[in-house]
Parts: C-alpha cells; structure tokens; sequence
C-alpha cells in the first residue's frame, strides 16, 4: 500500500478506537451522582395527595395513587359511556375476531358482520391460508382494555395463545400481544377497525 493510504487506514482505526471508547464509557460510565460524592444532598419522599378524585367527580385517568402508579379502570369508564352490557359484547367479539385471525378463517361473510369497511379490505389481503400448511388452534386469550384513540371507538389489549398442528400433532404452541380498536355501527353494533401485533 501506499504511504498516504496507510496513513488514512491508521487515522481511521484512531477514530474508530475513540469512538467505542466514548460510547463505552458512556455506556457503562459511573453515576455522576453517586451517594459518595453527594452526601451533603438531601432527599425528600415525594407528596402524595390525600385527596380522593372519585370524592371531586374527577376522572382516575392520570391521577397517581400512593406508591407512584397510575391505574385507570378503563372498564368501568368505557361501562359509564357505553353500559356494561356494550363493554362485555366488544370482549366477547374480540375473543371471536382474534380466534379468526389466527385461525385463517377464509369465510369473508363471517368477517362482513363483524368488520367496518377498511378492516374488511385488510382482512381480504391478510387472511390467507398459511404458507407452511400447519393448523392453527386458538388455545387461550386474556383481553383487557385500554385507552382508545378516538371518541366512540374502544380499544382491547389482547394476549392470544394459539397452538401449530401438522397431521393433528402439535408441533409448536405461539403467543402475541395484539391491539384491537372496535367502533359502534349505526345500529349500535361493535364492528373491528383496527387490529395490529404489539
């Protein structure tokens, strides 16, 4: 090689060497406030309210309870805006929508009562039969509820656990988080919008 392409292969590897030497002490550095050398610091315990927001006619959502976390109790949120009855239908399609989606099930006039016109083209294109040819068997699924995007709509967090069958032997059991947003027809029925992998 030549002298001036040595020189520029060397100057390369300094700065490579002092970049991971920066990045690794940044990485693993020390604490720059380590108890050691702030001992003259005081700590204080955090103010917690004592207040009730239910008492106030608040929301729960954001409201810190004692110990620093929030909870928000979106089930019974969603039952004050759309009646208990409403919220146990959107869990119990949920439940359906996701033993669908994972199952491949082909039948799109199943997938017309239940689906809004956008979600119903996504099902058109997504819902294929499975390219390596092994059953899917829905095992178990645990839905809970979350915060909606929109107004009207609701949203479900749901755990599914399915099982890979090939000649009706199990060969491998999956699990997945997805996030299902349901919205209300006219008529008042639920109806999936929106369904993504978490």
């Amino acid at each position: 090689m030549e002298r001036s392409v040595k020189m520029k292969f060397l100057l390369m590897v300094l700065i490579g060497v002092v970049v991971m030497i920066v990045g690794l002490r940044m990485y693993f550095g020390e604490d720059e406030h380590t108890p050691e050398e702030n001992d003259d610091l005081e700590f204080t315990a955090p103010i917690v309210s004592e207040r009730n927001p239910e008492e106030a006619g608040e929301s729960l959502e954001g409201n810190t309870i004692p110990g620093g976390d929030t909870e928000v109790n979106y089930e019974k949120e969603y039952a004050s805006v759309f009646g208990e009855d409403a919220v146990k239908e959107a869990k119990d399609l949920s439940e359906v929508i996701m033993k669908y989606w994972l199952e491949n099930e082909t039948n799109m006039e199943k997938w017309e009562a239940i689906s809004t016109s956008p979600f119903l083209v996504l099902v058109q294109n997504e819902v294929l039969a499975p390219k390596d040819q092994l059953l899917r068997k829905v095992k178990a699924t645990e839905v809970t509820l979350t915060k909606a995007e929109e107004k009207g709509d609701i949203q479900l967090m749901i755990h599914a656990t399915w099982e890979l069958i090939s000649g009706g032997i199990v060969v491998k059991e999956q699990s997945n988080m997805y996030a299902l947003v349901l919205t209300q027809s006219e008529a008042g029925d639920w109806l999936a919008k929106e369904l993504n992998r978490v």
